[in-house]
């Protein structure tokens, strides 16, 4: 593993949110946009029944098909599967910060489902914790550069110049 100053480069792990809010497909999209404004949350996963995601429900496709709803006075309810983004973009627990920040930046994403092999959800990440994470870096880096030593550097005159090359030769 790489090092800055020999500090640790954090992992997706180190850094990943485990307690998730998650939703189902077959949950009402009404229950689930009161649910994220509830929790302030921008986007959820969604998981089946052996905790696999399927897909990942954010804010823009609920005003989306919301707003298409009520437009097209569609009454009845709608499911979080209909509405929801089936791709899924999700990140590696063992990913470094400087993959995972490539990776948002790439996808223009804001949040992302952290995943195992077998698609299970582990936990999530956000930009939010990217920045955090990166401060801490940023400020252990400027603090380690503070602390090195400098040398000093002096005025030497001419005859301390010629006894210095003296002791040199």
């Amino acid at each position: 593993m790489k090092a800055i100053n020999q500090t640790k480069i954090p992992t997706v792990s180190d850094i990943m949110v485990r307690e998730v809010i998650c939703l189902k497909t077959t949950d009402n999209i009404f229950t689930a946009v009161s649910l994220m404004r509830q929790q302030r949350l921008s986007s959820t996963p969604v998981i089946d029944e052996a905790n696999s995601v399927v897909g990942f429900l954010s804010e823009a496709d609920c005003l989306r098909h919301l707003g298409n709803m009520l437009f097209f006075d569609e009454g009845g309810s709608m499911s979080v599967g209909q509405a929801m983004s089936p791709q899924i973009q999700g990140v590696h627990p063992e990913w470094d910060i400087f993959k995972l920040e490539n990776f948002f930046l790439t996808n223009n994403l804001r949040h992302a489902p952290v995943i195992n092999e077998d698609r299970m959800l582990i936990g999530t990440v956000s930009r939010h914790d990217i920045l955090k994470c990166l401060e801490s870096l940023a400020k252990e880096r400027a603090d380690y550069q503070e602390r090195k030593i400098r040398p000093q550097v002096t005025e030497l005159t001419i005859s301390d110049r010629m006894k210095l090359a003296a002791h040199v030769y």
